[in-house]
């Protein structure tokens, strides 16, 4: 039987099973599970009984995802930057209008000046 808080519950995006649980995580849990897989995998390689020339090719096959990330990371720097650069001049030129806006209607409002005769 369906309970009655089942029917009004969101249907989940997410696939279920690990891969499902891994995707609804918060991404500092995804981060934290990656640096737990990179570390186990690197200590396994480096515990593992294996010669150089092996150790080698093992390094090498990983070397692809490793430059594939430091591109990614590379590749997203400069918008980053840029949106981060836009954002602040916008922010910085609308609090520049509202200083003026107040600045103004407070003038207006206070005429200072206005019984001083030249």
């Amino acid at each position: 039987m369906h309970s009655p808080s089942a029917a009004h519950e969101p249907p989940s995006s997410a696939p279920g099973g690990a891969w499902g649980l891994y995707l609804r995580s918060p991404l500092y849990v995804r981060i934290l599970i990656a640096l737990a897989l990179g570390v186990g995998l690197g200590l396994a390689l480096g515990a593992a009984d294996l010669d150089e020339d092996t150790k080698k090719q093992q390094v090498g096959n990983l070397r692809l995802v490793s430059d594939l990330v430091l591109r990614l990371l590379g590749a997203l720097a400069i918008p980053l930057i840029f949106l981060s650069v836009v954002r602040m001049t916008w922010l910085l030129m609308s609090n520049t209008v509202a200083a003026i806006l107040i600045g103004l209607f407070v003038a207006n409002l206070v005429q200072p000046g206005r019984h001083v005769e030249l």
